[in-house]
């Protein structure tokens, strides 16, 4: 067989195994390690702006937060590496007229690089006077936002909700790419979601593997020329 002809078989071989594989985390965050005094506004007791994500890559940020923060008990649905039911990441409407929270919004910024097929899935509940409008959007530059199905309600207890973005084509391969969750409908100043155990999932794109096995294929049968 000659190289040209075990290196087609070879990247054909690739192009099925890649569109079979498991999905892959992009990034992780069980919120095990916020530590908040009480319910406070980011950047104050013990509440941060930006929350690194516990596996993967990718950055959490409350910046634009209006409503407050605690750390609530969390969950063990939705979480990776046995991570214990700890802590979550507890949005609170707070005090005001209208409350602050509603309509405020959190983002995940995230790379595409080399990946499709997203999903998105966190373990969440809600009080009776919590947010109950809550809705996913997403950009490719920062600024430009598009909506992501219908608002969810969260359920009184925990359970998971599971979005499945494959159908974005724009979110596939992008360097940079956010989600944003507005939250909305809150009629209590104490009314809260929580979110645990927040994943972000894609599928290694098939072009970027066929690509490096090419590569090594040429590297694996190139012969140099004996003198």
């Amino acid at each position: 067989m000659t190289i040209i002809h075990r290196t087609l078989v070879l990247a054909s071989f690739f192009t099925i195994t890649a569109q079979s594989l498991p999905a892959a985390v992009v990034a992780y965050w069980n919120f095990n390690n916020l530590n908040i005094s009480g319910a406070n506004t980011p950047g104050t007791g013990g509440v941060p702006t930006t929350i690194a994500a516990d596996q993967g890559s990718g950055s959490l940020d409350l910046s634009s937060w209006a409503g407050t923060v605690d750390d609530y008990a969390g969950s063990s649905l939705n979480t990776l590496n046995s991570d214990t039911a700890s802590k979550s990441l507890s949005l609170l409407a707070a005090s005001g007229s209208p409350y602050p929270g509603n309509n405020s919004f959190i983002t995940l910024q995230f790379s595409m690089t080399g990946l499709s097929d997203p999903s998105l899935s966190f373990a969440t509940q809600g009080t009776s006077t919590g947010f109950n409008s809550n809705q996913l959007s997403y950009s490719i530059d920062g600024s430009n936002f598009t909506n992501i199905s219908s608002p969810f309600t969260p359920d009184s207890s925990y359970s998971t909700q599971t979005f499945d973005l494959s159908s974005i084509n724009d979110l596939d391969g992008a360097s940079s790419a956010t989600i944003k969750i507005t939250f909305s409908g809150a009629s209590g100043s104490t009314g809260n979601n929580r979110i645990d155990n927040l994943q972000l999932n894609a599928i290694p794109e098939p072009s970027t593997l066929v690509l490096v096995c090419l590569g090594l294929t040429a590297l694996t049968f190139h012969r140099p020329q004996r003198s």
